[in-house]
């Protein structure tokens, strides 16, 4: 990755799920081939492949490897909360864990 504040990823596929329309199709995978312009570390614009105007800074191309968002693991277990002692679940159950918090 270039270490600009500002570069263009030229020739990505991501999932087009993940972005709004805007004139572009799915592939068979469910992905489609835009150019990203990223600026000061936030993406600024997503457009058809061919179509970004590319501006100052540096240009990656990638050949049509795939961009995906960075991933968080955003769950929780309520069975490992470290409370047992504090407060305890009544039957062992999913709604008796989430009633007893």
């Amino acid at each position: 990755m270039p270490s600009a504040p500002s570069f263009r990823l030229t020739q990505a596929r991501v999932p087009l799920c993940l972005v709004a329309a805007g004139g572009l199709a799915a592939d068979r995978d469910g992905l489609t081939l835009v150019d990203l312009a990223v600026e000061e570390g936030r993406i600024a614009s997503i457009l058809p492949a061919g179509t970004e105007r590319l501006q100052d800074g540096p240009v990656l191309d990638l050949d049509g490897g795939i961009v995906l968002p960075r991933l968080v693991d955003c769950h929780v277990h309520l069975d490992k909360g470290h409370i047992w002692p504090r407060q305890r679940n009544p039957d062992g159950s999913f709604m008796g864990a989430l009633n007893s918090v």
